[in-house]
């Protein structure tokens, strides 16, 4: 028994020893230049992730009632025992989202691959059911009924190669109607998907389009980006993100939770230095655009600070502007509103005028005597426009 003990304790340091093996040479290959790097810190914005949901699903997206505010980044570590010896598994990424109006959660397992691995669909499982282990065993994440939420994988290829591993176990494991019937008399669940269905939901990027034309938003031209063969082409998706960018930027001017787009853009800029970089590497002559960029480019630093820390001004320009903005039209129909209540309804032409008005300020207690002590809509509008105009 105390060997048994002592073997156990021995094989568990070893897999300590060689877990912190490991994290120091990532360590070491993090400090050589990789845009993989910037590439899966991405995908832990929940930004991009609610980007590649919508790219998957499209318009099902909101028929299925997925609710974004829900969205977490999920624990992607596992270290299970096996007949005394620890082995730990490394998932990408795994992300939960709530269904609107219910009580389940649905999973999202990501992983990103630049190489073809015939055990993908192995390992997605794997992943999966490690995932389903730590639920079970978790005593803060609710189920329903009792049950562990669905877990789906997706598989993001940008490698060299054309992508040919198996999307099922059918691809791996030989399964015929002989060995079908020994596993129905057992009443055993079959070693390959039923009805030919994938293990797991494959992106090619490598094959990625967008429709009509049209980049739809930053996930997409990621994609699109990665398959990039010269500087024109590479220039002309950096316009298209430009105006996602500034879309982005008109939806959330009124908001004040800004950061999480921010540190995003951040990210993303990085990202993209790093892209532009390693493609100048690979192909001076199709790439020259970035030599400019590079000779002065430290950590990313520059780039960053153009694209993102520049967003970062233009968005607090932008709130502002929109807070000034919602003053305004509070003012307008205030204006209006006490206009109406003395006199009753107003002709469409006076409210045109009143609207087109240059106020120099927004304060309705200055203009609610000169309403209340005018005879007519008109004579309160001239009142109104003299002390505006003073």
């Amino acid at each position: 028994m105390e060997n048994k003990v002592k073997h156990k304790f021995s094989v568990k340091n070893n897999i300590i020893e060689n877990m912190k093996s490991k994290t120091e040479k990532n360590s070491q290959e993090n400090e050589e230049y990789s845009p993989d790097l910037y590439y899966k810190q991405l995908f832990s914005h929940k930004i991009l992730i609610k980007e590649l949901l919508y790219l998957i699903f499209e318009e099902n997206l909101y028929t299925f009632g997925f609710d974004f505010n829900t969205l977490k980044l999920e624990k992607n570590e596992f270290i299970t025992e096996f007949d005394n010896v620890l082995i730990e598994r490394k998932s990408d990424c795994i992300w939960s989202i709530k269904l609107n109006k219910k009580k389940i959660y649905i999973f999202f397992h990501l992983e990103f691959q630049r190489t073809v691995d015939r055990t993908i669909a192995q390992r997605t499982r794997i992943y999966r059911e490690l995932t389903e282990i730590s639920i079970i065993k978790s005593k803060t994440f609710s189920k329903v009924r009792g049950k562990i939420p669905p877990i789906i994988s997706i598989v993001l290829y940008n490698g060299n190669n054309n992508y040919s591993a198996p999307v099922s176990k059918k691809g791996v494991v030989y399964f015929d109607e002989t060995t079908k019937q020994i596993f129905d008399i057992l009443n055993l669940e079959y070693p390959i998907s039923e009805n030919n269905k994938n293990t797991y939901y494959l992106i090619d990027e490598t094959k990625w389009k967008s429709k009509k034309n049209k980049i739809r938003n930053f996930c997409e031209a990621m994609f699109l980006l990665e398959q990039c063969k010269n500087s024109k082409d590479f220039d002309k998706i950096t316009k298209e993100i430009e105006k996602i960018k500034q879309k982005n930027l008109n939806q959330i001017k009124n908001k004040n939770n800004n950061d999480e787009l921010t540190l995003f853009l951040i990210d993303f800029a990085r990202w993209i230095s790093a892209l532009l970089k390693d493609l100048y590497n690979k192909n001076k002559f199709l790439f020259p655009i970035t030599t400019k960029n590079l000779e002065n480019i430290k950590d990313n630093d520059m780039f960053v600070e153009n694209f993102a820390k520049g967003f970062k001004k233009e968005l607090k320009e932008a709130h502002e502007k929109g807070i000034i903005e919602g003053e305004k039209k509070s003012f307008f129909n205030g204006i209006i509103a006490m206009i109406v209540l003395k006199f009753g309804n107003i002709a469409n032409n006076l409210r045109e005028q009143i609207m087109q008005l240059n106020f120099k300020s927004f304060n309705l207690l200055d203009y609610t005597n000169l309403i209340s002590n005018s005879k007519s809509a008109e004579e309160a509008y001239t009142k109104i426009a003299k002390l505006a105009s003073a």
